[in-house]
């Protein structure tokens, strides 16, 4: 008396939308990451600067100054400022 049970495979996601390879999803998150590392180096040095007191942390903390240095050097780092400051702006305006 063996009966084959089958399952209906279910997959979660917008109607209508084609699925993603897993490699593409990668190279997104890759590419956000970059962005977020070039533009945000004021923010890291800012979040490392709130991390609690310890080896771990100084060493943090040192990288993220190194990093920080080395992005305005190259003007990455004056321009996220400039750009953050712009698109702040921009969220005030009323319309």
């Amino acid at each position: 008396m063996n009966k084959t049970v089958t399952y209906k495979l279910q997959i979660e996601g917008v109607e209508g939308a084609l699925p993603s390879r897993l490699g593409s999803v990668c190279a997104a998150v890759f590419a956000c990451a970059l962005v977020a590392l070039l533009l945000g180096a004021n923010a890291l040095l800012n979040w490392t600067n709130n991390l609690p007191i310890g080896p771990a942390s100084d060493f943090i903390l040192q990288l993220a100054t190194d990093w920080q240095g080395w992005m305005n050097a190259i003007g990455l780092g004056h321009f996220s400022i400039a750009l953050n400051a712009w698109l702040t702006g921009f969220q005030s305006r009323h319309w």
